[in-house]
């Protein structure tokens, strides 16, 4: 009896992961397909799509300035990233390794406790504070916005990295000259190295792909990031489905990159920490 509840567990078990691996891969095989193909009708049959055929890719290329787009989405990304990730760097450690009697748990709640407070609800205070400071349209407002709400999630994060380094190492390079700052960059941040990857990748991918906020606070067309592109493309050429499909896998290509060369960062931030053993 034993042997065949295990059996049944098994087969459940690899019913579940077929379905839902048919429910996340056929998204992505359809639009494949789609890109490739010259009518909706040929990417309806059950042939195989013609890899050759790259009309749809040429016609994406041409009826959008994808080379722009791009670099405004790396350009916003980036920025927002750093800050993001420098201001949790700093506030981590200090709250983790600094002395500072109650106000290190003080600080940790108070810092903490931003994260019930939902992403949107920064979006029309900064909108308004935008167009007081006559900002509005610029990527300042929008990094801000950005960061914000990602701060209390990553302190939280590197604190339990910062908790897991061992403070002999650390006092040593406090030892041997180095400031907090020093110590931070050359001693610390070397070996909590899957944590801020971790981080990195989670928020490089989220303000990639972000469209909302993008597209209430840029309105200027050589500003706009590839996810208000999307929208513009899918608005104006609606009937043209091969080149939209061929658009959204162009603009797909660099978060798969990012995400194949640093998934083991991510395994290992959120499973092992920051000690390395």
């Amino acid at each position: 009896m034993n042997k065949i509840g295990t059996i049944g567990k098994k087969i459940l078990l690899v019913l579940f992961i077929s379905i839902t691996l048919f429910f996340t891969l056929f998204p992505l095989l359809w639009v494949v397909k789609l890109a490739f193909s010259t009518s909706l009708m040929q990417a309806a049959s059950f042939k195989l799509p013609d890899f050759t055929n790259l009309t749809s890719f040429e016609k994406a290329v041409t009826l959008v300035d994808i080379p722009q787009a791009f670099l405004n989405s790396i350009e916003l990304t980036l920025l927002t990233v750093i800050l993001e990730l420098g201001t949790a760097l700093l506030a981590a450690y200090a709250i983790t390794l600094i002395p500072a009697g109650k106000w290190n748990n003080r600080l940790y709640t108070f810092f903490v406790a931003g994260m019930v407070i939902p992403s949107f609800v920064v979006l029309y205070p900064g909108f308004k504070m935008s167009m007081w400071f006559g900002i509005n349209g610029s990527y300042l407002p929008l990094i801000l916005m950005y960061a914000g709400p990602s701060v209390p999630f990553s302190i939280l994060m590197l604190t339990g990295a910062f908790i897991k380094f061992p403070k002999e190492i650390e006092e040593s390079g406090r030892i041997d000259g180095c400031s907090y700052f020093q110590n931070l960059v050359r001693v610390i941040l070397p070996c909590i190295g899957p944590s801020v990857s971790t981080l990195f990748i989670f928020y490089f991918l989220g303000t990639y792909n972000d469209y909302m906020f993008a597209s209430i606070m840029i309105n200027e067309a050589r500003k706009q990031t590839l996810a208000q592109f999307v929208f513009a493309f899918r608005t104006l050429y609606s009937t043209d489905n091969m080149a939209t499909a061929a658009y959204v896998l162009l603009i797909m290509i660099p978060p798969w990159i990012l995400y194949i060369f640093f998934q083991r960062y991510i395994i290992d931030g959120v499973t092992a920490g920051a000690v390395k053993g």
